[in-house]
């Protein structure tokens, strides 16, 4: 992963949207327990199915998480 790589931007963009206590308090503890250990991590060290799990439930949250 590059220093100039636009991914770190968008994982460091999902990591501090899901990390946000109103926003991690509408994910279901699942989710939480699956996010809550990559979200730990430096965004740099994400493997390509961290980032995929990140994903998904990032994408959850942009659409339920009112």
């Amino acid at each position: 992963m590059g220093g100039g790589d636009g991914v770190v931007i968008i994982r460091k963009a999902m990591q501090v949207a899901l990390t946000d206590p109103i926003v991690h308090g509408k994910l279901s503890p699942a989710d939480q327990a699956k996010v809550d250990p990559i979200l730990g991590k430096d965004v740099g060290t994400w493997t390509p199915e961290e980032h995929e799990t990140v994903t998904k439930i990032f994408a959850w949250a942009g659409r339920h998480a009112k």
